[in-house]
């Protein structure tokens, strides 16, 4: 988006809500909660979800409806879903679509079902609402996800998405502005709540941090200065961690828990083809940051007796993000918990210039993983591999070559770094054999940081004991033509 454009999505999100409030007339009507909002390329919908509190799924209130206004106030649909035990005006827990009038105006009281569940189509005005949309109800709130399918593009502009909760007294409150569909580039945008201290928004002081966070991807998409925006995600991301907490829902994560997330994904060993310089992984502030922009609430709920350790996180939107805090921690994620991205995608987002520093490594990490024929192929269709990786040799194949990382994952949280200083820590190699039996250990000399063994069919974990600092890293075996960055979790003041 332009910055124009920006400036006037955004002052249109200037009357949007950050809670589910009570009406003062307390009758049971509530202002929606925009959970997520995104528009789908693949399959030219409109995804929208709401959160609404339902504490008697029989009677908390009447309906819920989502509508679109044109940029020149036109309404173009409007949907709805019976949460009544009466018919109003579709059958109780159905979606449906209102009729469109010959003279332009919408009917109150017809409209078209897509029965109970949303279990088929339901068209008017050139809209279809699709029978993915789903209602669920955890735990006395209830979820609504609208997929909506416009039947030919639309006008360039800025689209309103809104969205009302009639309550059980059938009085109709004012309407929520959810979001902002733009029109006006090559591919729609959804554009959701103001920054804080940005044109439409609340003052910083009164601002949730975590609605500021996750507008910031809009911001750098609509051409605001890179500067600013780092400097807003500062003091954004510093309030955001007195909040001690994040909630994307109905689900919230402590940050403490988050932080331990964090720590066993870093201990996962990378096994690479090609040797990497670099003696550090992703910031813990950048993966909280990813949970705080991209997390959201898990279509379903945990296993028996679980929980959740993460939010859901659509890593390969991510990676699309304008944000390149959010494209290095969707790396990261993914490289670490064994989610497969495109390599070919992610060199042309590499190419595309929208990473930093941190981003680039996290690329090379998840390219170097790749075997060197397969890396070839993706040099020769991209013209070339981006320049963290030109020149680069695969490790050769009668060589194991490992790099030691030291981490203090109980440091405060950031701006405090966690990472240990390589120089004069002790490091010891342990083998064991296939019954994990220990058979052997040597210390090891490290040179620039990194040792080498031969090729080997035992297991290795590297151990360190030095004072009262102490921490083991997670067993590999050490394959030829491997490059292995083992991290090694220290602890303190045992």
């Amino acid at each position: 988006m332009t910055p124009l454009r920006t400036i006037l999505a955004l002052a249109i999100l200037g009357t949007l809500g950050t809670g589910c409030r009570p009406a003062p007339d307390g009758n049971g009507a509530v202002e929606p909660r925009l959970a997520s909002a995104r528009w789908v390329d693949t399959t030219g919908t409109l995804e929208v979800e709401t959160v609404v509190p339902e504490p008697d799924p029989s009677g908390s209130f009447r309906r819920t409806v989502l509508s679109l206004v044109a940029p020149g106030g036109e309404e173009l649909f409007r949907a709805v879903y019976c949460g009544s035990p009466r018919v109003d005006p579709i059958p109780p827990g159905a979606f449906g679509m209102y009729v469109l009038g010959g003279d332009g105006t919408r009917s109150r009281h017809e409209a078209v079902s897509a029965g109970i569940g949303g279990i088929r189509p339901a068209a008017s005005g050139g809209f279809v609402l699709l029978p993915e949309s789903r209602a669920v109800n955890r735990d006395g709130v209830l979820h609504l996800q609208w997929l909506i399918l416009p039947e030919k593009p639309l006008p360039p502009g800025l689209y309103r998405v809104r969205s009302r909760v009639v309550g059980l007294d059938g009085r109709e409150p004012g309407w929520t502005i959810l979001a902002v569909l733009d029109t006006s580039g090559s591919s729609p945008v959804v554009a959701t709540p103001p920054a804080a201290g940005e044109p439409g928004g609340p003052s910083p002081a009164g601002e949730d941090p975590v609605a500021g966070l996750r507008a910031l991807p809009a911001l750098l998409a609509g051409g605001r200065p890179l500067e600013e925006v780092e400097q807003l995600r500062k003091e954004l991301l510093n309030r955001f961690f007195r909040e001690k907490s994040l909630r994307t829902g109905l689900e919230e994560y402590t940050l403490a828990e988050l932080r331990q997330v964090w720590a066993l994904l870093l201990a996962t060993p990378d096994l690479l083809h090609y040797e990497l310089p670099y003696p550090h992984d992703l910031p813990l502030e950048r993966f909280l940051y990813l949970c705080a922009v991209e997390g959201g609430d898990h279509v379903r709920p945990a296993h028996p007796g679980g929980t959740w350790a993460l939010p859901a996180i659509d890593l390969r939107r991510a990676l699309r993000s304008p944000d390149p805090w959010v494209v290095s921690g969707a790396l990261f994620l993914a490289r670490k918990n064994g989610v497969a991205l495109d390599p070919a995608t992610v060199v042309q987002r590499w190419k595309e210039g929208g990473l930093d520093g941190c981003g680039t490594e996290q690329a090379a990490f998840l390219l170097a993983g790749l075997p060197p024929e397969r890396l070839a192929v993706i040099a020769e269709g991209d013209s070339g591999l981006p320049g963290g990786l030109e020149g680069l040799e695969p490790v050769p194949e009668d060589v194991f070559r490992c790099r030691p990382l030291f981490f203090f994952a109980d440091a405060p949280l950031p701006p405090a770094r966690p990472w240990a200083d390589p120089e004069g820590i002790p490091v010891t190699a342990v083998f064991c054999d296939d019954t994990m039996e220990e058979i052997g250990r040597h210390d090891l000399a490290l040179r620039h940081g990194v040792f080498e063994l031969p090729p080997s069919t035992v297991y290795l974990s590297l151990e360190v004991l030095r004072g009262r600092i102490h921490g083991t890293s997670r067993q590999v075996q050490p394959e030829g033509g491997r490059f292995a960055r083992l991290p090694i979790r220290l602890l303190a003041g045992v």
